[in-house]
């Protein structure tokens, strides 16, 4: 596909609106292209849902005498949470020094025992500061999935734990995990997290605790990411 054509009516001359039409019928590699190729008209086109990838090796930001288990950038900052549940911000001094952390009111409310389960950050659509926390409720020999989520209240003062997200996917791997508007892509499931398990993907529903595979997702690989394309303007 080539939407700046040589010999031909060139795709720089359409209408915005006509090059969103076509690039939302267009598979996704092809969408991908179409988008790299119209540098111009790029904010009209409709973001990608994420996609599943094989992890790579874990990037790090540095130092933490904790350790990182996730990290975004929000408004302009770096932001992590560590295996203890501490929240912290990195910053460069200059650009001859490492990025060093230091952590940040107000505390994550956490019970001892979530200091041992899996931590993940992400920033919502509406840019708030979010935090999931994935648990193992046991009983006998059965382990289900379960997840508690904490949202930055207004003005940054604390940590609300809630069960309704409202127009939001979560999407938690191994690696990750990122928010993703159901406005914008109403084929996923509000308040739900979809969970990029060993093999396979399953959705949870916050509120109501149930859990469904997503069939045609299942693989041989032991992990599976999400990952979000990206084409740089």
């Amino acid at each position: 596909m080539d939407p700046g054509g040589g010999g031909g009516a060139s795709a720089a001359n359409l209408p915005v609106d006509m090059l969103a039409n076509i690039h939302g019928r267009l598979s996704l590699l092809d969408r991908l292209s179409f988008a790299a190729a119209s540098h111009s008209s790029r904010g009209a086109f409709r973001p990608e849902v994420p996609c599943l990838v094989l992890p790579a090796d874990p990037w790090s930001l540095g130092p933490s005498p904790d350790g990182v288990e996730d990290a975004v950038h929000h408004e302009g900052r770096f932001y992590s949470i560590t295996c203890l549940g501490k929240m912290e911000e990195w910053r460069q001094q200059d650009a001859d020094t490492m990025f060093a952390s230091t952590v940040v009111e107000p505390a994550l409310q956490l019970a001892p025992a979530d200091t041992h389960n899996c931590k993940y950050l992400v920033v919502t659509p509406g840019g708030r500061l979010m935090v999931m926390l994935k648990t193992k409720e046991t009983t006998g020999w059965r382990t289900p999935l379960s997840f508690k989520v904490q949202v930055l209240g207004a003005g940054a003062k604390e940590w609300m734990e809630t069960d309704d997200i409202g127009d939001a996917a979560l999407f938690v791997g191994a690696k990750g995990s990122l928010c993703v508007s159901t406005r914008e892509h109403p084929e996923l499931r509000a308040g739900c997290v979809y969970y990029a398990a060993h093999g396979g993907v399953v959705v949870l529903s916050l509120k109501g605790g149930t859990v469904k595979e997503v069939d045609g997702l299942w693989t041989d690989h032991s992990w599976l990411e999400w990952f979000t394309p990206c084409i740089s303007r």
